[in-house]
């Protein structure tokens, strides 16, 4: 089934040369928010810095001085964020004149016209913060008495994963050889391509420890599995090779065959967010006076519905961080209480705070107060969301109609092309229901033609009953603020999915449909959309469908589980209805 998408961008390493030199001189040592900005920096720089890598290697890795240049860069800024987090601030402004050097040795330089690079997803989506590596980087140091060793990221986001773990151990006295690898292959086969110029150089380090450093794993563990792998054949041993995730596994439930045999030959070193941010009150900043409790991973549900079988599926790996910060009951100065959602760090949040104040303003979410480490900070508005299955209240469905006018006017996707739907539609439709679903979708869509769509809205994508909650100031929709940009379907796209969608979940059929789309035309002036309707419906179900199945796979025994395999049922049964002929009839308004 498919359900993620692919997120890549090319860019000219230029402009992001020109970005990170000005995110430099914002670093005033003890000024507000210098740690955030410092998160930034070194961000883009292990964004470009893959890129680069990726552009100037795409057969096998191997030395080179502009990606040692970039090296320096990244770790440098590594050290930025040493020192901001200890709160060293007066260390600040040399080692950003370190960065500033090791960039400037790139202007003579001949640099690729573009490059390629892709969401670092851990920042992007799932909180996951640099600053648990500083510690996982002195954990492992100090348990393996290092004077010296060599820091191998995974590219991506082991890039700059990897430039802090190599400056936390500078800082502490080792020594360090720090470079990047880019597994290739299969997924679930990633196996290190590299010239026999680095494997000599790593050759002569086999006696040292290797540190290898990336997000995950993931679902198979093989980049971190292909990269000892490759180690060991280089002659170094299980022993000196350390794994550094961002979570720990035994690796027994890792797809790879070859990670599950490897994992438990290598020790491992990370820290969790609790540690490193909750345990230590570095949050506390952001809700002072007040106690914080995790709602992430479904945990909001017991807060909000009070009856175990209403709870909706939750597939708790996807699921945004969420802390829910409450004032003492018995302050008389009491504040409102305050959700801090995690919306991504660096550059990766802020598009979700310019978002997330606009649909405050239009009335359609709680206030937004500010983001900060990469949590957007809202009053939090107690209610009740929709159950599932229940008619939708007409106050509701009014509601609905004006939110989705409203992103279709006022966020459009113009600088994306719509994701194209066709692939995953095909692949899902024939694994869910087979050859004879296939080919009335074929017929009904042939692949050579181009679907009825407009231009792609920055949608809302999960027009789901439980995120839709009725509080004492109206329907407030949550989780409104990502889901057009994350790596799952659809992207950018036509607002047709969302109407479609929100019809679908709701079980709006005859006149509480054609109900609901006119007064969606009414708002938005989009007369055109009855045409587009039967494609999306499809579509969506499509994805839905495959999301369930996956997530049920995943979650297995887990209650989660059992409720996937429901909604696997559901979406089949809607899926096969909206590919009978008479299907399209439904939509018209």
């Amino acid at each position: 089934m498919q359900v993620y998408r692919a997120q890549h961008r090319q860019e000219e390493p230029g402009r992001l040369l020109a970005a990170i030199r000005d995110g430099l001189t914002h670093l005033a040592p003890r000024h507000a928010g210098v740690h955030d900005r410092v998160v930034r920096l070194l961000i883009a720089l292990g964004e470009l810095e893959a890129g680069v890598a990726d552009s100037l290697h795409p057969v096998a890795d191997a030395p080179h001085p502009v990606t040692a240049a970039l090296r320096h860069a990244s770790v440098a800024a590594g050290h930025l964020l040493w020192h901001s987090w200890h709160g060293q601030h007066e260390a600040l402004s040399a080692w950003a004149a370190r960065v500033g050097g090791a960039l400037a040795t790139l202007e003579a330089a001949t640099l690729p016209r573009t490059v390629v690079t892709s969401v670092p997803e851990g920042y992007a989506y799932y909180g996951l913060f640099p600053e648990t590596y500083l510690c996982a980087a002195v954990r492992c140091a100090r348990a393996l008495r290092m004077e010296h060793g060599v820091c191998v990221g995974i590219r991506s986001i082991g890039t700059s994963l990897s430039a802090v773990v190599s400056a936390a151990l500078e800082e502490i006295g080792v020594r360090v050889l720090s470079l990047t690898v880019r597994p290739r292959g299969h997924p679930f086969d990633r196996r290190l391509r590299l010239t026999p110029a680095l494997e000599a150089l790593l050759r002569d380090h086999a006696a040292e420890p290797f540190l290898v450093v990336d997000e995950g794993p993931g679902l198979s563990g093989s980049s971190f599995a292909g990269t000892a792998r490759a180690l060991s054949e280089l002659g170094v041993s299980d022993d000196r090779i350390v794994l550094l995730p961002s979570w720990r596994t035994d690796g027994r439930s890792l797809r790879s065959e070859d990670a599950r045999a490897r994992w438990h030959h290598h020790r491992q070193f990370s820290a969790t967010f609790e540690e490193v941010w909750v345990e230590t009150r570095r949050l506390a900043d952001l809700a002072p006076a007040s106690s914080l409790s995790d709602l992430s991973a479904g945990k909001w549900r017991p807060l909000l519905l009070h009856d175990e079988a209403r709870y909706p599926p939750v597939q708790r790996q996807h699921e945004r961080r969420k802390l829910l910060a409450r004032h003492p009951s018995g302050d008389p100065t009491r504040e409102p209480d305050r959700l801090l959602r995690f919306a991504g760090l660096g550059a990766h949040g802020d598009a979700r705070l310019r978002r997330g104040r606009a649909l405050a303003e239009a009335g359609f979410s709680p206030s937004v107060l500010e983001l900060r480490h990469g949590f957007l900070i809202q009053e939090f508005s107690a209610g009740t969301p929709v159950c599932a299955g229940h008619a939708c209240p007409d106050e509701l469905a009014g509601t609905m109609a004006r939110y989705l006018a409203h992103l279709r006017r006022c966020h459009p996707a113009a600088a994306d092309a719509p994701s194209d739907l066709r692939e995953l539609l095909a692949i899902n439709v024939t694994e869910a229901l087979g050859e004879p679903a296939a080919e009335r979708l074929a017929a009904r869509f042939p692949p050579a033609d181009a679907p009825p769509q407009e231009a792609p809205t920055a949608l809302d994508g999960r027009m789901l009953p439980h995120e839709w909650v009725r509080t004492d100031h109206g329907f407030f929709k949550a989780d409104a603020l990502d889901h057009h940009d994350d790596h799952f379907y659809p992207g950018p796209q036509d607002i047709a999915w969302d109407v479609a969608g929100t019809c679908l979940e709701f079980g709006l059929e005859g006149d509480a449909r054609r109900g609901f789309l006119t007064r969606y035309v009414r708002e938005s002036g989009d007369a055109a959309i009855a045409r587009r309707l039967p494609y999306h419906a499809v579509a969506y179900l499509a994805f839905r469908l495959g999301y369930a199945r996956l997530a049920a796979e995943s979650l297995g025994d887990d209650p989660d589980g059992a409720r996937f395999r429901a909604e696997t049922v559901r979406y089949g049964a809607l899926l096969a209805a909206e590919l009978v002929s008479d299907a399209p009839a439904r939509w018209r308004g």
